[in-house]
């Protein structure tokens, strides 16, 4: 599983740098396999698990941040989907737009971090879909940007205490998203956001929103409108395809996996297809009727899974939680 771990602190004080350089020492020795893949004046960047297509380290040379993830870069829709260059100009409409080019050139699964070359400020950028995880927190006025917490609790950077006004809201609604956490002193970057760190400050300001959206172009035609939102579709699958040689796809028969597997059967670079359909005792949780059909058409093999239950009153619940890590994992929302 591909993992980061980022350290930005204020190179002015000598005790943070410190820290930090002891912090990078504990990486090492206690975290095995993981590697340092930026250093810059007053920022580090650590990753564990070797990139490949899907999860790949572009460095912005010369040390003026990491993008981690994948990135496609906005193309016509007829044309094929390809990654980006961070080459020559390219790099310094990144840098001279504060990290936005990302947002407005590209698209993806990804998290950005950026320090431009005569600058003390280290930009934190989430991509708008949050595919990737990112967590923030402090330890030693240093901020943590981490993908999965309970590294930094292996590390003793956090301490899991439960954030219990959060976790009573999340019971409450579920749907609700914010930068809280399950946890206190640990936050997580939005969809969209981008999170500036300068002197051991921070401040947050979205890069994207829904409302760009409602400020663009109307299409009032509605064949025009469905042909679009078809060639959309169908790239971005071809694009997610062409990172992968093998796809398991759960096809659960509804209309969502059928329309998935249809634009991955058309993929030009298609992958290796086979799908699978869970399905339960009742009439209406099987669909595999539909699967079969959207299977047989897109001519992939199809493997089909019941879901077992059990009696309700014999059904035991138990939790254990061994360790805080464990804790931290269920907590975090």
């Amino acid at each position: 599983m591909f993992r980061y771990i980022a350290l930005v602190w204020d190179p002015k004080a000598a005790e943070r740098t410190s820290a930090a350089t002891h912090i990078g020492k504990d990486i090492h020795a206690q975290l095995p396999g993981w590697r340092c893949v930026l250093e810059a004046t007053g920022l580090k960047v650590y990753i564990l698990g070797e990139p490949s297509s899907a999860s790949r380290v572009h460095k912005l040379e010369p040390n003026v941040g990491i993008v981690l993830g994948t990135l496609f870069t906005r193309t016509p829709l007829d044309d094929e989907p390809s990654g980006p260059d961070f080459g020559g100009s390219e790099l310094d409409k990144i840098i001279e737009s504060g990290g936005r080019r990302l947002i407005d050139g590209y698209w993806g699964r990804y998290v950005a971090i950026l320090k431009g070359p005569r600058e003390a400020r280290v930009r934190i950028i989430r991509d708008p879909t949050g595919a990737m995880p990112c967590y923030i927190t402090k330890h030693q006025d240093i901020d943590v940007v981490c993908s999965h917490i309970h590294d930094c609790a292996a590390l003793g950077l956090v301490e899991p205490h439960i954030n219990w006004d959060h976790l009573a809201t999340f019971l409450w609604f579920d749907h609700l998203i914010s930068s809280h956490t399950g946890l206190t002193g640990v936050d997580q970057v939005q969809a969209g956001e981008c999170i500036t760190i300068e002197a051991g400050d921070r401040t947050a300001a979205f890069y994207w929103s829904p409302d760009r959206i409602l400020s663009r172009r109307v299409i009032e035609n509605r064949q025009h409108a469905m042909d679009e939102l078809r060639s959309v579709i169908q790239h971005c699958v071809s694009a997610w395809a062409s990172c992968y040689g093998n796809v398991l796809h759960e096809l659960s028969g509804g209309l969502d996996s059928t329309v998935v597997l249809a634009c991955l059967s058309r993929s030009s670079r298609r992958p290796e297809l086979v799908c699978e359909n869970y399905y339960s005792e009742d009439s209406s949780g099987d669909e595999r009727s539909f699967a079969r059909l959207a299977a047989k058409h897109a001519d992939v093999e199809l493997i089909e899974t019941p879901i077992r239950s059990t009696d309700p009153s014999t059904r035991e619940y138990v939790c254990i939680y061994e360790s805080r890590d464990a804790l931290a994992d269920v907590f975090l929302t």
